[in-house]
C-alpha cells in the first residue's frame, strides 16, 4: 500500500494512515465526496461548513483538513486575488476577513503536516 500511495512513517504512527477508523470517523468520511463536489461546483462556503462536521467528527481526517484549506484558498482567490493585485490594496473594512481566510488557510495545512500528510509532487 506504501508503494501505491507515498506516506511518511509520521503519518502512520499520528493514524493519518494505515488504522482502522471507528464507526462514526467511517461514517465522517462518507462526507468527503460532499466536500469534493462543493468545491468543484464552487460552494466554498458549505465545502467549509460540511469539513467542519466531518472533522468534529473525525479530527484526525488530513484529507478534509486539506480540502478545507483549499476552500479557504479558494475564497481567498475569489474574494481577494481576483480583485486586488496586492495586499496593500485591500480595503481596509475587507482587511480582517482577508487576514481570517489566510490563517484558516494555513492552519489547514499546517495540522495535515503536523500528521504527516504531505503534498502531491
Amino acid at each position: 500500500m506504501r508503494e501505491q500511495a507515498p506516506m511518511t512513517d509520521r503519518a502512520i504512527a499520528s493514524g493519518l494512515y494505515m488504522r482502522p477508523l471507528t464507526r462514526r470517523e467511517a461514517v465522517a468520511d462518507m462526507a468527503s465526496t460532499v466536500v469534493e463536489y462543493l468545491i468543484k461546483v464552487g460552494r466554498n462556503e458549505d465545502a467549509i461548513s460540511v469539513a467542519d462536521v466531518i472533522l468534529k467528527n473525525y479530527p484526525r481526517n488530513g484529507y478534509i483538513m486539506v480540502k478545507r484549506g483549499t476552500a479557504y484558498g479558494h475564497l481567498i482567490h475569489s474574494e481577494f486575488d481576483a480583485k486586488y493585485p496586492e495586499p496593500s490594496l485591500i480595503p481596509a473594512e475587507l482587511q480582517a476577513r482577508y487576514q481570517l481566510l489566510m490563517e484558516r488557510n494555513a492552519a489547514d495545512f499546517a495540522a495535515a503536516e503536523a500528521l504527516g500528510w504531505q503534498p502531491d509532487n
